[in-house]
């Protein structure tokens, strides 16, 4: 039988670390409140990041390696398990989408929220990148981009420490380097605070005391043990959130979306975009076409995975030579997620009809950069799974659970829409504006 025992009561307890669970836990560690942060997954090695093979598929913090992480219709979602969640694996866009902040703090009353983005800004040094800064093809596909009309403008990024940035160009697998900000940050100062930090503590169930949340139920190394909390804020993601909530008969998993993505690839002569920071710009086409594109080339394996066989024989093996652009859309809520973690996810008619829009604006980009003999990989992708549990459906404005006191969601499962742009710094200010609620 596996040992069961009761830990001392917190008064929140937070399950998951990425941004909106550790912006949660660093504003209620300002107050002095205190506070549990539940992981699933490890905490990361600092040599495990910084490519594929070290960090999805040798200590596994990518499910399923990355490459075999797929709903049961076929498409491909990335997510990861560790402490700081995908935060850590992202390209390091902190994108302020004023649309996406508008209808948050108006439509759906989260009235203040625009502090919250100014303060998560602050903290996390998020700037655009000086033009200068942008090389190789990157630098050049800008440059295209522009002398068609397109408003290519540089990404914001969030750094540590901008000097002790290598241009590496592997900002996808996570910094080795220390330049790139994630929520580790919060939980590092939470800790310092009245917060406690558990990793390799997956929650199983929620517990409740008639229509209240008591605590969780932990199954960890040393086997299974129940905490008690005042009130519970879930953080585990929009395809772990909606299971908790279904195992304790409350509505979710509908609406998923994860903003698929897909890249158009070209050989080109005279550089490479294997250097310098990962989506070095942005073209936002999302409110008015319905897609974003940006610069990106899949990691060795991914390349040789996704990219057609003749293809690669005719371009050769290397992506050295290879001009790569990410066109990526804001999808349909058109799946869903079951009781058992079962993903259902497949482009819809008019997906493939914004990708194709996106698509041949990304192709027209390629060629007037200098690229030549284009392929489009072959698999639709999903980054930014979202829309489970969201706002209006699941929770009330306050990110409340309907019908369950002292209970909150807050990571991308409360957006009621899919943003199509990279939602870290989204979630990260509904993590503070949440924090200093709760």
């Amino acid at each position: 039988m596996p040992k069961r025992s009761m830990s001392t009561a917190f008064e929140i307890v937070v399950v998951g670390s990425g941004a909106g669970g550790a912006a949660v836990a660093h504003e209620l560690a300002k107050r002095g409140r205190s506070v549990l942060v539940l992981e699933a997954g490890p905490d990361v090695e600092e040599s495990h990041l910084g490519g594929m093979f070290a960090a999805a598929v040798s200590p596994g913090y990518y499910h399923r390696m990355a490459l075999f992480s797929r709903s049961a219709e076929g498409s491909i979602i990335y997510y990861t398990s560790n402490l700081g969640g995908t935060t850590v694996f992202a390209c390091g866009n902190m994108i302020r989408d004023r649309e996406i902040e508008r209808r948050l703090s108006f439509d759906f009353g989260m009235t203040g929220l625009s502090q919250c983005f100014d303060e998560a800004e602050i903290e996390s040094s998020a700037l655009p990148l000086p033009i200068g800064s942008i090389m190789g093809f990157s630098r050049r596909l800008m440059d295209g981009a522009r002398s068609l009309g397109y408003d290519a403008r540089p990404a914001s990024k969030g750094f540590v420490d901008k000097r002790t940035c290598k241009a590496c160009g592997k900002c996808t697998f996570g910094c080795r380097h220390g330049a790139k900000w994630d929520s580790r940050r919060y939980l590092a100062s939470a800790s310092v605070g009245s917060a406690t930090i558990r990793t390799g503590a997956r929650v199983e169930r929620l517990l409740f005391d008639g229509r209240r949340v008591a605590g969780v139920s932990v199954k960890g190394k040393g086997g299974s043990e129940t905490i008690a909390g005042e009130a519970v804020v879930l953080a585990a993601g929009a395809l772990n959130t909606p299971v908790l909530l279904q195992a304790s008969g409350i509505e979710s998993g509908k609406g998923l979306f994860v903003d698929y993505f897909v890249c158009v690839y070209g050989i080109a002569d005279g550089g490479t975009q294997l250097q310098g920071q990962t989506m070095a710009f942005l073209i936002d086409e999302s409110r008015e076409h319905g897609f974003m594109i940006s610069p990106f080339i899949d990691d060795q394996l991914q390349y040789l995975l996704y990219c057609p066989l003749p293809w690669r024989f005719s371009a050769g093996f290397s992506r050295r030579h290879l001009m790569g652009l990410m066109v990526k859309i804001g999808d349909e809520r058109s799946g869903w997620v079951t009781s058992d973690g079962t993903v259902h996810k497949a482009p819809t008619p008019a997906d493939r009809a914004t990708m194709e829009r996106g698509l041949e604006a990304a192709r027209e980009i390629l060629k007037a950069s200098g690229a030549r003999n284009l392929v489009t990989t072959k698999v639709w992708r999903g980054a930014h799974p979202g829309g489970t549990a969201a706002i209006g459906e699941a929770v009330d404005n306050d990110l409340k659970v309907r019908g369950v006191q002292g209970l909150y969601a807050c990571d991308a499962s409360v957006l009621p829409f899919a943003p199509g742009l990279p939602p870290i710094l989204t979630i990260t200010a509904m993590g503070k504006w949440l924090g200093k609620r709760v």
